[in-house]
């Protein structure tokens, strides 16, 4: 599937979550795992569906479902803020105290066995632009 098809999926799912009621981590009476742990990997971003650059992204996960995200050579940090989890897919709304840097309006993780998908979202006019990627984990721990 597309990431774009992929991304509106999640933004159609969080909607509907946003007006459901209050952030959980709960889906069809299970509890989904909490993202851990640092991890990292290239990125590229799209804008108006054509890639424009390639660049490393890192997250980490705390224990308080906050998360940061780092992007190292855009010099641009972000904290994440957990929104909700439902069909192995966790969507967070990231700030960014940096004028330069955009934020995302949201970033969508999905874990894959070894492997983190990450689709960040920042709808701004004139243009819409998306991060998308897969991340490795580096650590374990989380902070």
């Amino acid at each position: 599937m597309p990431r774009i098809c992929r991304l509106f999926s999640a933004l159609l799912v969080l909607s509907a979550c946003l007006t459901a009621g209050p952030a959980t981590a709960e889906t069809a009476g299970t509890v989904m795992p909490p993202l851990t742990g640092r991890w990292s990997g290239m990125v590229e971003e799209l804008r108006d569906g054509e890639t424009t650059r390639r660049f490393p992204a890192e997250v980490t996960f705390a224990k308080n479902r906050h998360a940061t995200l780092h992007f190292p050579t855009l010099k641009c940090q972000g904290r994440l803020s957990f929104l909700h989890a439902e069909q192995g897919s966790y969507a967070y709304k990231e700030r960014t105290a940096q004028a330069r840097c955009l934020r995302g309006d949201l970033v969508i993780f999905r874990r894959k066995k070894d492997k983190l998908t990450i689709d960040w979202e920042h709808i701004g006019r004139p243009i819409r632009i998306i991060i998308a990627g897969s991340l490795s984990q580096v650590d374990a721990a989380a902070r």
